[in-house]
C-alpha cells in the first residue's frame, strides 16, 4: 500500500502532500516539488484519499519517496497527520495536491526555520486557467493570506497549513494518536502562547491550481465547519442556540471579509465576483456544518 523511502540517512526536509481528488493538478504539483527542495535533501510523502487516479499518478512519478493510501473522505488534516507520523525530516513542510510551489520553496522555508522561527509559510495566489469552482475554493480558503505574498518576511499571527513548514519533532509530538489530525490553527495558537515566532516567507508563495469536484469540497467544508462549531461550544463555551441563530449570517460575513481582501486588485476582484455564487454555496455548507457541530458535536468529540 505504500512505497518506502530509500536510504537510511535522515533527510533535512520532509514534504507531506495531502491529496484529495487531485488528479487534475497533481502532475504539476509533483513536478514543482521536484525542484522545490533545492538541495535540502527532501523526502516527499504523498498521502492520498481519492476515488480518482491521484494515487496512481503519484506512484508513477519519481518524485514521492512514499505514497500512502487512506480511505476516501478522509479530511486533509488527517492526511497530513499520517504523513507527519511517517516522516523523518528535521523540518516538515505541508502542502496539497492542488498547490504549485515555486522553485526554491523548500530552501526559503528551511532557511527561515533555521533562523529561529517555529513556523514559516506564505500565502497563495490563483493559478492559471482556473474554473469558477477552483476560484470559489481559493477565495474561501485563502483570501485571508493574500497579503502574505508580498513584502519582507515578518512575524504574523497565522499562515495557511497548505503552504507551511515546521520543526519536525514539534509536529510529530502532536499527532501521536493514530486517529489524530494536524489542525494548524490549534498548533499556531499553542506556538503563540509559548511566545514562539510564526514568520511569513513571501519567497515561498504558491499558486492554487485545479481543485476538487464540487461534491467533494461541499462535503469537506461541511465537515470542517462542523468541527469548528463543536469547538466553539465545547472549548469557548458559546451557547448552542446562539450559534445556530447566527448561522444564516455566516455566508454573508465570509463574502464580505473576502471582498475586503480582494477589492483593491482588479484581477482578483473580477475573479472573485465571477465565482461569488459558488463561493456562497460553499460558505453555506460551512455554515450548516458549523450549526450541526454546535448542536450535536463532531466525530471524535469526547
Amino acid at each position: 500500500m505504500s512505497q518506502s523511502p530509500t536510504g537510511s540517512m535522515r533527510p533535512a526536509l520532509s514534504i507531506v502532500v495531502a491529496s484529495v481528488e487531485s488528479e487534475r493538478n497533481l502532475p504539476r504539483a509533483l513536478h514543482a516539488l521536484d525542484d522545490a527542495g533545492d538541495g535540502t535533501g527532501a523526502e516527499v510523502i504523498v498521502v492520498d484519499a481519492s476515488t480518482d487516479s491521484s494515487a496512481d499518478i503519484a506512484r508513477s512519478s519519481h518524485v514521492p519517496s512514499m505514497v500512502i493510501d487512506r480511505p476516501p473522505g478522509t479530511l486533509t488534516p488527517h492526511l497530513w497527520a499520517e504523513g507527519i507520523r511517517r516522516s523523518s525530516g528535521r523540518w516538515i513542510a505541508l502542502t496539497t495536491g492542488h498547490c504549485i510551489v515555486p522553485r526554491g520553496w523548500g530552501t526559503a522555508l528551511v532557511t527561515t526555520l533555521e533562523g529561529g522561527a517555529a513556523a514559516a509559510g506564505a500565502g497563495l495566489l490563483p493559478g492559471r486557467s482556473l474554473g469558477t469552482i477552483d476560484l470559489a475554493v481559493f477565495f474561501l480558503r485563502y483570501h485571508t493570506f493574500i497579503d502574505l505574498t508580498a513584502g519582507d518576511g515578518r512575524p504574523v499571527e497565522e499562515i495557511p497549513g497548505d503552504n507551511a513548514a515546521y520543526r519536525g519533532d514539534d509536529l510529530r509530538t502532536v499527532v501521536t494518536a493514530p486517529d489524530s489530525g494536524f489542525f494548524e490553527v490549534e498548533h499556531h495558537r499553542e506556538l503563540r502562547r509559548r511566545g514562539e515566532a510564526i514568520v511569513a516567507v513571501p519567497a515561498a508563495t504558491a499558486h492554487f491550481g485545479r481543485s476538487f469536484p464540487l461534491a467533494t469540497i461541499l462535503r469537506h467544508r461541511f465537515e470542517h465547519g462542523r468541527r469548528f462549531g463543536a469547538w466553539r461550544t465545547r472549548v469557548r463555551g458559546e451557547h448552542r442556540l446562539g450559534l445556530i441563530a447566527k448561522a444564516p449570517l455566516v455566508p454573508a460575513v465570509l463574502w464580505s471579509r473576502a471582498w475586503a481582501n480582494v477589492k483593491g486588485t482588479a484581477d482578483l476582484r473580477r475573479a472573485f465576483l465571477r465565482s461569488s455564487p459558488l463561493f456562497l454555496t460553499l460558505a453555506c455548507a460551512w455554515a450548516v456544518g458549523e450549526a450541526a457541530g454546535g448542536l450535536i458535536g463532531s466525530p471524535g468529540d469526547e
